[in-house]
């Protein structure tokens, strides 16, 4: 009788144990999608950054010195 009631107590705490793994399971999973989207956001703003990098390069005035008459015009 009492191998009987350790036995189902063992089974209980197994019954946990796995609940609580399968638990985890999806929980990794759902952070793996996070972790891609979040990774495409990054690469999106990178990439965004790189652009108005490129914009500002483009459309900033060049600083051309000239001297002329002992000024400096900028």
């Amino acid at each position: 009788m009492k191998k009987n009631i350790e036995l189902d107590k063992i089974k209980e705490k197994r019954d946990g144990l796995v609940e609580s793994f399968n638990g985890l399971q999806d929980k990794k999973k759902e952070m793996l999608k996070q972790i891609e989207v979040f990774d495409n956001d990054l690469l999106t703003l990178r990439g965004a950054i790189l652009l108005c990098n490129e914009w500002v390069g483009e459309l900033e005035p060049t600083k051309e010195v000239e001297i002329d008459g002992g000024q400096t015009n900028n």
